[in-house]
């Protein structure tokens, strides 16, 4: 299908909805075929996906990186972190907690804006068995400590 085809089809959806409703506001038109429509909404938008009931989110984690150690698990504006980065870093906070005398089930907090150490920190945690508490860094400094 044509560039101008499509553009026709998409005129075509555009008058189709201002003679179906005069009175509805401009920016409630639709300009998207039937199909267009359903490949958005369901196809792409279809995200459901069954995870395993008795592994963890650090259990998932660990069989990524088994399966693909070099691929990307994050990036973070012009830098990138592959899997077995991201597993190398976050265990290294692992030892580091384990050696300050954290022990499992501790709860942690975590000041951080969004980046890689943020990631590493809550997979890091995770990892030791303890729970995150994530702090936000707007907040005054007595109501964080």
């Amino acid at each position: 299908e044509s560039t101008i085809d499509r553009i026709l089809k998409h005129y075509q959806e555009l008058l189709y909805s201002i003679v179906k409703d005069v009175t509805q506001p401009i920016g409630s038109l639709s300009m998207l075929t039937v199909e267009e429509r359903s490949e958005l909404l369901d196809v792409f938008n279809d995200t459901l996906f069954l995870y395993p009931k008795d592994k963890t989110i650090v259990d998932l984690f660990k069989d990524q990186v088994r399966e693909t150690p070099e691929a990307i698990a994050m990036v973070f504006e012009d830098q990138s972190m592959s899997y077995k980065d991201l597993d190398a870093r976050s265990n290294q906070l692992v030892h580091y907690l384990q050696s300050s005398g954290v022990v499992s089930g501790s709860r942690i907090g975590i000041l951080f804006n969004r980046g890689f150490d943020m990631i590493i920190s809550l997979l890091g945690i995770l990892k030791s068995g303890c729970t995150y508490v994530p702090l936000d860094p707007s907040l005054p400094s007595n109501r964080l400590s």
